[in-house]
């Protein structure tokens, strides 16, 4: 299957699983160095992109409220996908295929920051009130970015910090080098977008 608007090749064309063990229920299989070092740039356009949508976000009387709703979104969806990065669900909730920051830094379990919202709480409400058309939508919901950044932030800088070479160079080339977490900022609140 041709995929235009991502290069012409799906995912699994590029980075191949076999099909039989993509999404079965089969217990996780470790990726491969060679596995992980083609991971490297996926990983760091999330840590990335999460960075310049909050920016996009954070700008006063800047986007319309269609490009806007489209920030958080993007915003959103990088969060969680780093959320499950950093903090990995309970191995039975794996998928095989997945990649997870313990797999760069063996043994590596980075604590979660300390705030007043669970991780595993907003990366389920991220999942049923983002990604998927459900009713929880009808309720609105306000996410509050800086705090998500924040915890994110610690996130990267647990990962970062031991990450060992080959890794450490080549995220460095996606600009992602050794950091410490942010301070939490003053960042108002963002609502979820839809009408």
């Amino acid at each position: 299957m041709s995929y235009p608007a991502f290069g012409g090749r799906s995912c699994a064309a590029r980075h191949p699983v076999p099909h039989s063990l993509a999404f079965s229920n089969m217990r996780r299989t470790e990726p491969t160095a060679t596995q992980l070092l083609a991971m490297v740039e996926h990983v760091a356009y999330d840590m990335n992109e999460l960075e310049a949508q909050y920016r996009a976000i954070a700008i006063e009387g800047g986007p319309t409220d269609s490009a806007r709703n489209a920030a958080v979104l993007a915003f959103l969806i990088h969060a969680r996908n780093l959320l499950a990065f950093y903090w990995p669900p309970p191995s039975r909730d794996q998928r095989n295929g997945d990649v997870f920051a313990f797999d760069f830094v063996p043994g590596l379990e980075i604590a979660q920051p300390n705030n007043d919202q669970s991780l595993s709480d907003l990366k389920k409400a991220i999942s049923t009130r983002v990604a998927h058309i459900c009713l929880l939508r009808a309720e609105k919901l306000q996410w509050v970015a800086n705090v998500i950044r924040y915890s994110l932030s610690h996130g990267r800088a647990g990962f970062v910090v031991d990450l060992a070479e080959p890794y450490r160079t080549e995220f460095a080339k996606h600009g992602i080098g050794t950091t410490r977490a942010i301070d939490h900022d003053p960042a108002g609140r963002i609502t979820s977008p839809g009408p």
